[in-house]
């Protein structure tokens, strides 16, 4: 068993003795992530999130996108509009809800949606850089 593999089972014991315990289920879903399971990553954040862990909101929406996962994104919106987050964290998660709207309906323009959230986010190079590939692939 690996290093990512021991630290599972360790996070997983310790979310099991304290399920309230948000980093115990922050930190599951980050050995998760590593261990390439991003669809249970995602749930552990989940809880986490939903335990009060904002930081864990982007983490959860990251995973999601991971996981190829856009309608459970999409529905976790709601939370992600209450977390108490930095600019650059809401730029990203802003990006991340946009990406899986898109994704569920190609009727979207894809440009329009990165422009409109260029527009929010001016300074948010990592949007930018989104709007910049997005207009090389066209």
């Amino acid at each position: 068993m690996g290093r990512f593999e021991e630290a599972a089972v360790e996070a997983g014991r310790t979310v099991e003795l304290d399920p309230s315990m948000p980093e115990a289920h922050r930190l599951l879903g980050f050995i998760l992530m590593q261990l390439g399971d991003p669809r249970r990553a995602r749930d552990e954040y989940a809880k986490a999130a939903n335990l009060g862990d904002d930081e864990a909101v982007l983490d959860m929406l990251r995973a999601s996108y991971e996981a190829e996962t856009p309608e459970w994104t999409v529905q976790a919106r709601s939370r992600a509009a209450q977390a108490q987050l930095d600019a650059k964290s809401k730029a990203e998660v802003e990006l991340l809800l946009m990406q899986a709207r898109t994704a569920l309906n190609p009727s979207i323009d894809v440009q329009v949606a990165l422009n409109d959230l260029q527009a929010r986010f001016p300074n948010d190079e990592l949007i930018n850089e989104a709007v910049h590939l997005n207009s090389n692939t066209e």
